[in-house]
């Protein structure tokens, strides 16, 4: 006897109450559960004992054979009903406090903050605030690179402050770390970093060629006093007509609230000027680990 050749019906109709036969066929039903209609589709005909390895497609839930009108129930109408898993969506928002640098709050542990200059985000340890990798992790890695703007008399045997950095034009100046106060000339640390300074200075020429000049980069503790981080002395150029250069740099170790600044000195007996532009600069890099 040839296998019957499957049916495929495609009609929405409320299930009988007694079992179905098509020509001997027992076929499967599934189950709509909102208005318990049946959807009857292209399954596989089974003809009881006979045919056990036969089974529907899909994942079905066990069957419910109703009575059968006679013969053998094996051979009754079966309803199998699909298996749907319920699934449940969950949405947090969250959101991050926008704190400029100078307001950072003291440092708590969990706490998390964006600082719209250096455009990064911030996370506290307890003790202080470190920013974030954008490559994900923490430590970073940002650089910058001041150009005087101005030239600056200097008054003899006064220990004086380079002030009037500038980032323009941009590129190539710029000032990634969002630290430096470039009216003041004073570089504050927000985090614990290691930061490196490297200056290049000129003493503008045709003023004097008498004494000695001193270039300095301090660093000043958070509580506590500055001290010399690095020292160049350059004896004056004999030709006047040329500009005297300094240069210096070095690493520093820093914590938050620590202070760092490049200054000169002179022992001439007149008034000397530091020049502008490309012949004096600062530039390093920040590591924050």
């Amino acid at each position: 006897m040839a296998l019957p050749r499957p049916v495929r019906i495609k009609s929405r109709k409320v299930l009988p109450k007694q079992p179905l036969y098509i020509e001997g066929i027992k076929y499967i039903a599934k189950v709509s559960r909102e208005r318990r209609l049946a959807s009857f589709e292209t399954l596989v005909p089974t003809f009881g004992e006979n045919n056990k390895n036969i089974q529907p497609r899909g994942p079905l839930s066990p069957h419910i054979a109703p009575p059968s009108s006679g013969g053998d129930p094996s051979q009754g109408f079966k309803i199998y009903k699909d298996q749907k898993l319920d699934t449940l969506r969950a949405r947090t928002d969250e959101e991050i406090p926008v704190i400029p640098i100078p307001a950072f709050r003291t440092p708590f542990a969990g706490g998390v903050l964006y600082e719209p200059t250096t455009q990064r985000i911030y996370y506290a340890t307890g003790t202080q605030w470190i920013p974030i990798n954008p490559g994900g992790g923490s430590g970073n890695a940002v650089s910058y690179s001041l150009i005087k703007t101005g030239e600056q008399i200097i008054l003899p045997l006064t220990m004086t402050i380079i002030t009037g950095w500038a980032i323009a034009p941009s590129p190539p100046y710029h000032d990634n770390t969002g630290e430096w106060n470039l009216v003041t000339g004073v570089y504050t640390a927000v985090v614990a970093s290691t930061v490196s300074f490297d200056v290049d200075l000129s003493w503008k020429a045709g003023i004097s060629n008498i004494g000695n000049r001193t270039l300095r980069i301090i660093y000043k503790p958070f509580a506590g006093l500055p001290l010399v981080a690095k020292e160049a002395i350059t004896q004056a150029d004999p030709n006047t007509n040329v500009e005297t250069t300094q240069e210096a740099g070095t690493f520093l170790e820093m914590g938050a609230g620590d202070e760092a600044w490049v200054e000169v000195f002179h022992n001439s007996n007149v008034n000397l000027v530091v020049t502008t532009g490309n012949s004096t600069t600062v530039s390093g890099v920040k590591l924050t680990v």
